[in-house]
């Protein structure tokens, strides 16, 4: 059988990461710990990829949708998006809940970006970083994305004026080396701003945990992978 990696590069298209991520976080808690990023010339070629026979035919082969289960979604994005020893955060958004405060989480979570975010890295070297949006926008997305992604009626206004969490958005930043990567969710500056949402601070390690799942069950929800390409 002729493997993705091998089909991807025949059709024109290239490996950007297929491997483990450097860390799963929200809705990827408890799945399968391995991402894919392919990168074709135009959405459209790689949506041409996707139907191709060729695709189809692996999929059967490899026992996707019945084995192996996965989240697809295609997206049109700049040339170049991705760096070699860069990391990124990878966000395949599912749906937003209470609005006010998803709205105080990120705008307080923009702030910092521009601010930057003060990390301290595995050898306790402190590092300023300034994360990079590389993309966030629609997708045409395939498979699980079908039952994940909410049906019109259920899903929530995302960020854009007008749009809605039933176009699958996705979210890429770009946040800095491997090492950065891996430790970027433990920053307090990052905690705070999850915090913010409920108008509070950091305190202890314990009761940052209670908000956050109460964050990912009433405000916020999203299949976050810290990829390492």
């Amino acid at each position: 059988m002729v493997g993705l990696f091998d089909l991807t590069k025949e059709m024109n298209g290239k490996v950007v990461h297929g491997g483990p991520a450097l860390k799963v976080h929200d809705a990827a808690v408890g799945t399968a710990n391995m991402c894919v990023v392919l990168e074709f010339p135009s959405k459209a070629k790689a949506l041409e990829f996707y139907d191709s026979a060729a695709h189809k035919a692996w999929m059967q082969e490899a026992s996707i949708g019945s084995t192996i289960k996965r989240d697809v979604r295609i997206i049109e994005a700049p040339p170049g998006m991705f760096s070699q020893g860069k990391s990124y955060w990878t966000a395949l958004i599912i749906n937003t809940g209470d609005m006010d405060k998803f709205t105080k989480y990120a705008q307080h979570s923009t702030a910092s970006t521009k601010a930057g975010m003060d990390v301290t890295l595995s050898n306790g070297k402190k590092e300023k970083v300034y994360p990079v949006f590389k993309f966030m926008g629609p997708s045409d997305f395939r498979e699980e994305s079908l039952k994940i992604v909410p049906s019109g009626d259920k899903a929530n206004p995302f960020v854009f004026p007008g749009t809605t969490c039933v176009m699958g958005f996705v979210v890429v930043v770009e946040l800095g080396s491997h090492d950065v990567g891996a430790v970027y969710r433990e920053s307090i500056t990052y905690k705070n701003d999850i915090l913010a949402a409920f108008d509070e601070t950091y305190t202890t390690e314990d009761a940052y945990q209670t908000s956050l799942k109460k964050f990912q069950q009433t405000v916020f929800q999203r299949d976050l992978r810290i990829l390492g390409v």
